[in-house]
């Protein structure tokens, strides 16, 4: 039998008395850290700019973080994987020290409006908050409590997507830029422009975030936030998201097989197969998707002509960098900078380097390598493995997230994003009790 752990109880008293039971019996600083996540899909929308934008997530999870550290001083080492995460903290501040006396100083144009040493220990400060932040939700939250914030956190995210359907549809989007700070992103993955990105800045981004919530949800056997998750899926028009979901459901069937698996994996396959052929938007969609990742002939416009080659160019040239400095990369935020000198413009349009002010690489694993070395890279993988390895043993939600986030850090825009190293806490928080004694007490998963 394998151990499920502290099953959620939306599924059995309902989201709202457990949302109430976030509150009791647990202290301000646990609650901070529930409030960030609750906000978590708000990185656009609802940030203050002040130079940088400061997200409500960020405010609070720093509240948080510092107030748990305070109290529980050794505590944060609980967490499942603390010592890879300390060692990834460890080589960000030895990589940034030695860009400061062995790099460059000034400089930077527009890309680094306050100049580099400060952008330098911003995105270091970054780096370090984000995993600082999973130490603290990994060793002092529930899995009971995480699953509940994250149910609503895809509510007010839902929400967030209704409004800006509706605002597009009467040509008043502007509304979300001025009172919200929001931004609207179309896609045409349905053969119409239609807004994509809900309060994230891009499509891609909501798609990593509804894919993991998908994931803890059902690992949760919450159905109505399983649903939302797979709706915003579609609404992000992610095709990264996409093959996470295709990557969650490889690794239960692969490293948790079962007859039933099989079954409903393919009756998956059939309908969808059938929606593909019957119903023209579902044939636009997928045929869009398909045409992007280059594996069927492009006839849809040139925009799909260079849509893989432009982000294999940017994650390529991160590695290049990296094979030029491995041991500590070029420096935290420091891409942009040097950008140019390893780009490869083939297949790319004239002018490609120039679009963005400040380019990124648009993978995770590409960004690491680049700006803080391959040992970096390395301590992610063996954290993504080693989460890997425990949720395999804990039940099929927890290893389809960390499937699912292992594939969507591929497009995703940068790894300091809060978002990552919550979903991976999350990971953390789910096994943190397998093997246990209490765990065997608990119901066997699907």
């Amino acid at each position: 039998m394998q151990a499920h752990a502290d099953p959620s109880s939306t599924r059995t008293g309902g989201l709202i008395p457990a949302a109430r039971g976030l509150w009791s019996g647990v202290g301000w600083p646990e609650r901070l850290l529930l409030l960030a996540v609750v906000l978590l899909p708000f990185q656009q929308a609802l940030t203050l700019e002040i130079g940088f934008p400061l997200k409500a997530s960020e405010l609070l999870g720093g509240v948080g973080v510092v107030w748990v550290a305070v109290r529980d001083r050794g505590g944060l080492l609980r967490a499942r994987g603390s010592i890879l995460i300390l060692a990834l903290a460890g080589l960000v501040v030895v990589s940034s020290l030695w860009t400061v006396f062995a790099g460059e100083r000034a400089g930077g144009g527009d890309a680094y409006p306050h100049g580099l040493i400060f952008d330098l220990v911003q995105y270091t400060g970054y780096a370090l908050f984000a995993l600082a932040l999973y130490l603290a939700v990994a060793s002092t939250l529930t899995a009971d409590q995480l699953s509940t914030a994250i149910a609503w956190a895809v509510r007010l995210a839902a929400l967030y997507v209704v409004v800006q359907l509706v605002v597009w549809a009467f040509g008043a989007s502007g509304l979300l830029e001025a009172l919200l700070n929001g931004t609207t992103q179309l896609g045409s993955q349905y053969g119409v422009p239609i807004p994509r990105n809900g309060p994230l800045r891009e499509g891609n981004y909501l798609g990593f975030f509804a894919v993991t919530v998908a994931m803890i949800a059902y690992r949760a056997r919450d159905r109505w936030t399983l649903g939302i998750g797979l709706f915003l899926v579609l609404y992000s028009q992610s095709t990264v998201a996409l093959l996470g979901i295709a990557a969650a459901g490889l690794a239960m069937v692969v490293l948790r097989p079962s007859r039933l698996k099989l079954i409903v994996g393919g009756a998956v396959l059939a309908i969808g197969a059938a929606a593909a052929v019957a119903l023209p938007p579902v044939t636009r969609f997928i045929t869009g998707q398909l045409t992007k990742l280059g594996l069927i002939p492009n006839t849809l416009g040139p925009a799909y002509e260079y849509s893989l080659r432009s982000r294999s160019a940017n994650a390529d040239a991160g590695f290049a960098m990296a094979l030029d400095h491995p041991l500590l990369g070029v420096g935290q935020g420091r891409y942009a900078l040097h950008y140019a000198d390893y780009l490869d413009p083939t297949g790319l349009p004239e002018g490609f380097a120039d679009r963005y002010v400040r380019p990124i690489a648009n993978n995770v694993y590409a960004q690491l390598a680049a700006e803080t070395g391959w040992l970096a890279l390395l301590l992610l993988i063996a954290l993504l493995g080693w989460l890997a390895w425990w949720a395999r043993k804990e039940s099929d939600g927890a290893l389809g997230l960390v499937a699912a986030v292992a594939v969507g850090l591929i497009a995703f825009p940068a790894w300091t994003n809060l978002m990552v190293w919550v979903v991976l806490a999350a990971a953390a928080v789910f096994t943190r009790t397998v093997g246990s004694p209490a765990a065997l007490k608990d119901t066997p998963d699907r």
